[in-house]
C-alpha cells in the first residue's frame, strides 16, 4: 500500500495538535457571567460538581479591577445558599492566594465540593467593588481527576 506525500505531511500536521486543547476546554467546567456591585450580592447556579475532589471556583476579569476587589480590609465573602445534595460544602476563601490553573485572567476565589452532580447556589459578596456595575465571569473548574492530570 502506498501512502502519498501530501497525506503523511496532513498526518504529521494534524496528529500534534489532537491533544492539545485550550486551557479553557481543558480545565473550565462552567462559565457564569456576572454583574459586580459594591455591596451587592451575586448569586451563582453551579449546575454540577464533580464529586470527586473540590472544584475550584475563581473569576475572570482584568487585573485593574482584581486590584480593585482584593483591596482594603472588606474581604470577599462566599455562602453556600442551597444544594439539591447532602453534604455540599465550600472553602479555602482565600481570594488571590496564587495561579492555581493555567486559565487567562484566572483569579481564585474558594472550592467547592460535594456529591457527584449536585448542584449549588452560591452568594458571593464583593464589598470592594469598582463604583456602578462592573462586568465579570466566574469560572468552576474542573478537578485534577476530571482532566486526567
Amino acid at each position: 500500500m502506498k501512502i502519498s506525500l501530501p497525506i503523511l505531511l496532513a498526518v504529521g500536521i494534524f496528529l500534534p495538535s489532537c491533544g492539545k486543547m485550550p486551557p479553557d476546554v481543558q480545565f473550565v467546567c462552567q462559565k457564569i457571567p456576572i454583574e459586580i456591585q459594591r455591596g451587592k450580592p451575586v448569586i451563582i447556579e453551579i449546575h454540577s460538581l464533580s464529586g470527586n475532589g473540590a472544584n475550584h471556583v475563581g473569576i475572570r476579569c482584568s487585573p485593574e479591577v482584581w486590584n480593585v476587589l482584593t483591596n482594603g480590609t472588606n474581604m470577599i465573602s462566599v455562602q453556600l445558599k442551597s444544594s439539591n445534595k447532602p453534604n455540599t460544602n465550600i472553602g479555602g476563601i482565600s481570594p488571590g492566594s496564587g495561579r492555581l490553573w493555567p486559565i487567562e485572567l484566572f483569579h481564585y476565589l474558594f472550592y467547592i465540593g460535594g456529591e457527584y452532580h449536585a448542584k449549588a447556589s452560591v452568594e458571593i459578596t464583593f464589598p470592594n467593588a469598582p463604583e456602578g456595575t462592573t462586568s465579570a465571569e466566574i469560572i468552576v473548574c474542573k478537578t485534577p481527576a476530571d482532566t486526567g492530570l
